[in-house]
């Protein structure tokens, strides 16, 4: 579902995308302890503001195909890496 205010498009999550991103996030922030880094430390190796990886490890936010590039690149695992996990 989308939505238009203004010259903004609001988007609506659908429960089961809610529930994946809380995984995907939950898994970012796995890999991100295994590596040793705290939020900050990810943040300055992959130049997305720490409040946003939080965000992205709470599973608040949506994020893009390029977030996923640099994420993997800090974390030094294939792109992939962050999406092999189990959604149930």
């Amino acid at each position: 579902m989308n939505f238009l205010f203004g010259n903004s498009k609001v988007e609506m999550i659908k429960e089961s995308d809610k529930i994946a991103l809380k995984k995907l996030g939950t898994h970012l922030r796995k890999l991100r302890e295994d590596k040793g880094l705290t939020l900050r430390e990810l943040s300055s190796a992959c130049n997305i503001d720490y409040s946003n990886i939080l965000k992205i490890e709470q599973g608040k936010i949506n994020i893009t195909f390029t977030t996923i590039l640099d994420l993997a690149s800090a974390l030094e695992l294939h792109p992939s890496a962050l999406l092999t996990y189990t959604i149930d």
